[in-house]
């Protein structure tokens, strides 16, 4: 498949250290965009503009890099740095407040990527703050939480809001002047991953410092398991941030020591997890050079099949992937033990909280959000009926 010098300079801007070679090849694509314009609002919009501004500002004059697409990615990532600090100021406020009531956390995803992967809080987009708790501390964090000023929509209730046929992988969001915090008691359902069990994640956390506080993180291998199964959930059906794969492609170039292939092999057996977590590994080997073992990329590189080829591209270009969501559904109904679990999956499926309905069809007035319901199960007809159309 042939690609845009623009396309090129989009994967090769997604890694934070580059060889020599690397740079010259940086500087090579950018002598041939055609589109700054379009090349910028591209970056800044998949979530990876300050990685690009980073990588353009030590290219030499010959690459003739226009004077507003350097001023445009500037301000990106100073938005990012700004936006961050204020989020990571909140974080520390709150994990000094869980530490004081003996609350162990563990950080995931951005907030802790930024400081320990990227080592430029500038350089990775941040939407919330993520954090894991254990259930039975579930509780004691949302009164923290309410006491720091955080609200919810609507009110929490632990044990409704996370049981096994929940749709939902954390708690309601929480929210004070414009941070939001997710509590996760588990980073993955069971019928996105079979048998993960979150003590076993708390087991094998390792103790990191971020923001100087004293917190937990997953170890290298679970952490790719996450950003891996993560990333694939979203791959065929949702659009995605381009710089989730700047994650993945940096702990591969950057953190491969702490990396047990033979282990990580046996977890994705285990776990029933294999396909997804090694296409996603070895899309990174193939289109950002991510380095991965030859015996690993020769096993699993059949995962990547044109679909998911096409599929990466139109990630990258600012595109969806379309797919017929129903099937996901039919597929982790499968999984639910008992028929009061299936039908009570299915109604919150058809039925979603008004909070859910008003994120994700971005209702302007949140009074009419019901009006959204018979949309909805009209959209799932129209998809049942278009998949077996084309059959």
């Amino acid at each position: 498949m042939p690609h845009t010098p623009e396309e090129l300079l989009l994967l090769a801007s997604l890694k934070i250290n580059s060889t020599p070679a690397e740079r010259e090849q940086i500087a090579q694509y950018a002598c041939e965009i055609s589109d700054w314009d379009g090349l910028t609002a591209q970056a800044i919009h998949r979530a990876i503009g300050p990685l690009l501004y980073k990588k353009l500002l030590p290219l030499p004059p010959h690459a003739a890099i226009p004077a507003h697409a350097i001023s445009k990615l500037q301000q990106a990532y100073y938005k990012t740095l700004s936006r961050n600090t204020l989020l990571y100021d909140q974080f520390g406020k709150i994990v000094t407040a869980f530490a004081e009531q003996g609350i162990p956390v563990i950080v995931l995803k951005g907030i802790y990527l930024a400081e320990w992967l990227y080592g430029d809080i500038g350089l990775r987009q941040l939407s919330d703050i993520d954090l894991m708790v254990k259930k039975e501390t579930a509780v004691a964090c949302v009164k923290i939480l309410e006491s720091l000023g955080y609200q919810a929509k609507r009110p929490i209730n632990v044990d409704k809001d996370l049981d096994d046929s929940s749709v939902y992988r954390h708690l309601p969001c929480m929210t004070l002047r414009g941070v939001t915090v997710e509590l996760h008691i588990r980073t993955l359902r069971d019928w996105e991953i079979t048998g993960l069990v979150p003590t076993t994640q708390w087991e094998q956390a390792k103790t990191v410092k971020i923001y100087d506080q004293e917190v937990y993180a997953f170890n290298t291998n679970d952490l790719l398991i996450h950003l891996c199964i993560h990333l694939e959930n979203h791959f065929l059906s949702k659009k995605i941030q381009f710089g989730w794969y700047a994650d993945i492609t940096n702990i591969l170039e950057n953190r491969r020591s702490e990396i047990d292939w033979e282990k990580l092999e046996e977890m994705g057996n285990r776990l029933e997890c294999s396909q997804p977590l090694f296409r996603q590994l070895l899309i990174c080997h193939r289109f950002m050079s991510a380095p991965v073992p030859d015996k690993i990329a020769t096993k699993y590189n059949h995962l990547i099949t044109d679909k998911y080829n096409r599929a990466f591209f139109n990630h990258l270009n600012g595109g969806t992937v379309k797919e017929y969501k129903y099937l996901d559904y039919i597929a982790i109904s499968r999984k639910l033990n008992g028929p009061k679990a299936k039908i009570r999956y299915y109604l919150q499926v058809i039925f979603p909280s008004k909070d859910y309905i008003v994120d994700l069809y971005k209702v302007k007035y949140e009074q009419i959000y019901f009006i959204y319901y018979p949309f909805r199960i009209f959209k799932g007809i129209k998809s049942i009926w278009l998949n077996f159309r084309n059959w």
